[in-house]
């Protein structure tokens, strides 16, 4: 944000480009920002990209020196808000939906952008008046919000076998989403010790066995999942519908042979570099 001329030369050219490829009605230019702590400087900034022909901006209420334990400015949000030419988004400490909806009313912005609250509750718009305890019980989550269930855990886990993550990347998402005392007000789904054995799993395999552990059950109850037994030593054999033309992968978990099988998936594109113990046939 030092330096405005650069940044506008970075949006023309991206605008140039989309048009070249016939996608600028498919596609947009924006940029996210944060405040100076003279409002003046940012509002010189703001009106660089106006005129650079960015398409939206989000602005976060923050100055880069900042800490995120620091609430979000909303009122500087509202003044910048106030002068811009195109939609604005705000950003900083959305993590309920309660929190979107009070943004929105005091800055007059178009949208919100949600960062750390997503990371912790991936759900966080999906059941906007309610949500499921573990029981599946309906509760109001329009005080709490942010209420993490193991509904949003297995869907997560169910969209990783479908779309390979990193490794490292799932247990943070995971350890957000199961740990984050602030959005779930004492109600984590892992405890401090349970998060401790988390960071500490060194496959999928083994952080599937610690949230089935966790959660009191054999088996996860996966989405599109549907688990039969399998033979030797107790072993539980998971057929998973992959959506992928009629694609079935046959997974059978390391308390016995290992086996993972797919039909019209490349071999170890299911879940690279994961699992030494996983073999594929």
């Amino acid at each position: 944000m030092n330096d405005r001329s650069l940044v506008s030369t970075l949006i023309a050219a991206a605008k140039s480009t989309l048009s070249s490829l016939s996608l600028s009605h498919l596609k947009t230019v924006s940029v996210k920002i944060r405040i100076h702590k003279d409002l003046r400087d940012t509002m010189d900034f703001i009106r660089t990209v106006e005129d650079a022909g960015v398409d939206f901006i989000t602005i976060h209420g923050r100055m880069r020196s900042t800490p995120s334990s620091k609430k979000v400015d909303l009122e500087a949000i509202r003044v910048l808000a106030g002068m811009t030419r195109v939609p604005t988004l705000a950003n900083g400490d959305v993590f309920t939906r309660g929190d979107a909806l009070s943004h929105v009313k005091f800055t007059g912005v178009d949208g919100v952008m949600a960062a750390r609250g997503l990371l912790e509750n991936p759900a966080l718009f999906a059941r906007p008046n309610a949500c499921k305890d573990p029981d599946g019980s309906e509760v109001s989550n329009a005080a709490e919000g942010n209420t993490v269930t193991w509904e949003v855990v297995e869907t997560f886990m169910n969209n990783v076998v479908k779309a390979p993550l990193p490794f490292k990347l799932v247990v943070h998402h995971l350890s957000e989403m199961c740990g984050s005392d602030r959005s779930q007000r004492g109600k984590t789904l892992l405890s401090k010790e349970e998060r401790g054995r988390l960071m500490e799993c060194k496959s999928f395999v083994e952080v599937v066995d610690l949230l089935d552990e966790v959660r009191g059950e054999e088996e996860m109850e996966w989405k599109n999942c549907r688990s039969e037994r399998g033979g030797g030593g107790g072993s539980a054999l998971a057929v998973v519908n992959l959506g992928y033309r009629d694609t079935t992968c046959i997974i059978r978990r390391p308390r016995g042979d290992v086996l993972l099988k797919w039909n019209t998936i490349e071999e170890n594109a299911l879940y690279p570099a994961i699992d030494d113990g996983w073999q594929a046939q």
